[in-house]
């Protein structure tokens, strides 16, 4: 009787020291999922409030005249960018028609050094045949394109170098609203997260603000915060077979500045 018990006891240690480990590994990946849930959250609603606060704040330059003004200035240049950016939109057509060209040629080559002696192989082939040359016709059609492109270009230097003055303009404003997007997210997020929260959850690094903007939409008129951080999972290194493992997300929040309204007025009649 002594033995049976002593055999059950071995029995009952060894299952414990099976079936513990595992316990306690998934409780903690538990709690770990929702301490990170729980951050998400937490995070949302610090980037949904700086987004709210940043549209109050935007009011400002609209009542000054500086957002209508830096936008009249783009708009302006449509008329001089608009030769380029047909010139691109067509050069970029003509590379996608010539990648089309190489890889139906390269079709062709195979059903021709490969054949297939089907009736449906050669049905296949010959209308592969008629593709390439669809294709060199397309390729034809918009070279012709681009060049006259160029031609008329060249013909207007004046306007041409006005417009790639106004595309400088334009990514150089693209790139300062980027800039000040990431920095006034920067400045107002301290009020929501902390970094000893943000640690406390297991956040890697700092949050990475760098893909926010104001105004950088078709309409100019969107507070766009995006926010890139990593969560630390390296208590579950031995799990994940990696020696840091990490989560990584990616949330953003999208609201309408406070500008001028949208554009009706109301009468007082």
């Amino acid at each position: 009787m002594i033995r049976d018990w002593k055999r059950e006891s071995g029995s009952v240690v060894t299952e414990a020291s099976v079936v513990l480990p595992v316990f306690f590994i998934a409780v903690m990946l538990i709690v770990n999922f929702i301490n990170i849930f729980s951050l998400h959250n937490k995070i949302q609603f610090a980037i949904n409030s700086v987004a709210h606060e940043i549209a109050g704040y935007s009011y400002i330059s609209s009542a000054l005249n500086i957002h209508q003004t830096v936008n009249g200035i783009s708009e302006d240049g449509n008329d001089y960018t608009e030769r380029i950016d047909k010139s691109s939109n067509d050069i970029l057509e003509c590379i996608g028609s010539i990648q089309t060209l190489k890889g139906d040629t390269e079709t062709l080559v195979s059903q021709v050094t490969e054949p297939d002696v089907s009736q449906q192989g050669v049905e296949d082939a010959v209308n592969q045949g008629k593709q390439v040359v669809d294709d060199v016709n397309d390729v034809g059609e918009k070279a012709q394109e681009v060049i006259a492109d160029g031609k008329d270009i060249m013909e207007h230097p004046k306007e041409t170098l006005i417009g790639a003055g106004y595309i400088g303009y334009d990514a150089l404003l693209y790139t300062v609203r980027n800039g000040i997007g990431a920095v006034a997210v920067e400045g107002l997020i301290g009020k929501h997260l902390t970094d000893e929260y943000l640690e406390a959850y297991g956040v890697s690094g700092a949050l990475d603000f760098s893909d926010s903007s104001v105004f950088n939409d078709d309409n100019s008129k969107m507070v766009d915060i995006v926010v890139k951080y990593d969560v630390d999972l390296s208590v579950f290194g031995v799990v994940f077979r990696e020696k840091n493992p990490k989560l990584s997300f990616v949330q953003r929040v999208t609201v309408p500045a406070w500008l001028d309204g949208d554009g009706q007025q109301v009468s007082d009649k």
